[in-house]
């Protein structure tokens, strides 16, 4: 959900994150066109930040990275989560943390 309550975001088949209003109309894309598949997987608990994992357009058997992007768009801090698999990053309750499986 968005901070603001009116609206949600989510992840598209064309491999954007998206804002998309409750009360309808065109959803504004908020990640950009960086040769990456994007997948949404948390929202902050202030509704600031989303975190998302990230995978190569066309290689799908690399691993994913993980990543997080200012909730209103701009560019995304990018984390080393190693050589394996990233996928599933939430926060905590409380927005300290931020963890991934």
């Amino acid at each position: 959900m968005a901070p603001d309550g009116t609206g949600i975001f989510l992840s598209a088949n064309d491999g954007h994150i998206y804002h998309a209003l409750l009360g309808g109309g065109e959803g504004r894309r908020v990640t950009a066109d960086d040769g990456f598949f994007h997948f949404l997987h948390g929202v902050s608990p202030d509704g600031g930040e989303l975190a998302y994992v990230g995978i190569e357009a066309g290689n799908f058997t690399q691993p994913g990275r993980l990543l997080t992007l200012p909730a209103g768009g701009g560019p995304p801090s990018w984390f080393d989560t190693g050589d394996g698999h990233c996928d599933g990053p939430e926060y905590s309750p409380e927005g300290e943390w931020l963890w991934e499986h």
